[in-house]
């Protein structure tokens, strides 16, 4: 064979080698990045939904014990029966109920011109505030903002009406002990960056475990870039904080107190396994090109070889 005909067979054997392993080759990275952005949204999505979960749940247990047992209280129908002259047996019964649902402390009745009927406390005052009084006299329930004992330990004021033939009749009225909801709320513990908070309507923070946000009265627009008010109904969202990382945040209202309960994590750790499946992704990718391009050297011989002894037996 001539220099010039294995030169042309070489030429061929080339181009059908280049051919063969960029379609491969191309056909392996489109999948690989397919693959990957749809493993991005995939694991996204079900990070979302399991911060959801865990924020609708924990704000649930929080509303049970913030509300849930009052009705139990309210309930109770010697609270109604009992006329002002027994004082004494009224008194027992709020010190039991004290002991026996130890959320509530400092209970109080009222009757409806504002004068106190027993305390669990000798030391209750003697009336409600007026603008207090005015709201539950109304028929509807008061619940104060997150107070603080001269130590510093949380508490919130519970005021329900208690109605005699709808009419309000009289007025209990109790201390909500929130220590309880801030163990909670430090318990919840998602990798090395998941935490919860409670903040407030307009976003104070009400519990966090840092507690220098709650004494200090700050609000979480200090930490995030937000671009609306937490509304409890928003379910998750991607939002900065003021360092420029991602963070994902999931939140859900506590219903009875108008507060939200968030729960956030930086968003690379909760894309962890997608970082883990994206080298394996690599390493795969890799292989593969190798195989291809082994396969594409065989193939484009082989392709090429029959021609040219084909050649060399016409000559």
């Amino acid at each position: 064979m001539k220099i010039s005909d294995r030169l042309k067979w070489s030429s061929f054997s080339g181009k059908l080698f280049i051919i063969l392993a960029s379609a491969s080759a191309g056909a392996i990275i489109l999948l690989t990045f397919v693959w990957i952005a749809y493993a991005w949204i995939a694991i996204d999505e079900t990070v979302h939904r399991d911060l959801k979960v865990i924020a609708e749940r924990t704000a649930g247990e929080i509303e049970e014990y913030l509300s849930g047992r009052i009705e139990t209280v309210i309930g109770m129908k010697e609270l109604l029966s009992y006329p002002d002259e027994d004082r004494f047996k009224l008194a027992l019964m709020l010190k039991r109920i004290e002991l026996e649902l130890n959320q509530y402390s400092n209970i109080s009745i009222f009757d409806a011109s504002n004068k106190i009927v027993a305390s669990s406390r000798p030391d209750s005052p003697a009336s409600i505030p007026g603008e207090i009084f005015g709201i539950v006299k109304g028929g509807k329930v008061y619940r104060s903002p997150l107070l603080f004992t001269q130590d510093n330990l949380p508490y919130m004021t519970l005021a329900v009406p208690l109605f005699w033939q709808g009419e309000v009749f009289r007025i209990l009225v109790s201390d909500i002990d929130v220590i309880e909801v801030w163990n909670k709320v430090d318990g919840i513990k998602i990798g090395d960056t998941g935490r919860a908070s409670i903040i407030s309507e307009v976003g104070g923070y009400l519990a966090d475990e840092d507690k220098t946000r709650v004494l200090y009265k700050q609000n979480l627009k200090d930490y995030f870039s937000l671009k609306k008010e937490l509304t409890g109904n928003d379910g998750v969202e991607n939002v900065r904080n003021w360092d420029g990382n991602l963070v994902s945040l999931a939140q859900a209202e506590i219903p009875s107190t108008g507060w939200n309960l968030i729960i956030m994590q930086d968003h690379w750790e909760s894309m962890h396994f997608l970082f883990v499946m994206a080298y394996q992704a690599g390493f795969i990718m890799l292989a593969a090109l190798l195989i291809t391009y082994y396969a594409s050297t065989r193939i484009s011989r082989k392709f090429a070889q029959p021609i040219e002894e084909l050649h060399k037996g016409i000559e």
